[in-house]
């Protein structure tokens, strides 16, 4: 199922070196992590479901908030 495919995605980018950053409790939503030159940094979560969902997320280890996401919605945080 889709659980399998993101588990798969996740080892398949470890293999390549890269290192978990981000952390949804939900793998049904995206995110993108966007560091400026300046040292800020920015958070898209999406959500392309249909359906109202929650997340919490974590970034580098640090608890940034929990988020009710509508369906089809893109939040944007800035996290520095």
């Amino acid at each position: 199922g889709y659980k399998l495919q993101v588990e798969a995605m996740e080892k398949f980018a470890e293999r390549l070196g890269a290192k978990p950053v981000v952390k949804s409790s939900n793998i049904n939503l995206f995110t993108s992590l966007f560091k400026g030159k300046n040292g800020e940094e920015g958070l898209f979560i999406m959500n392309f479901w249909p359906s109202r969902t929650k997340t919490d997320i974590t970034v580098e280890g640090k608890d940034i908030d929990s988020f009710d996401m509508n369906g089809m919605d893109v939040k944007f945080i800035r996290i520095k």
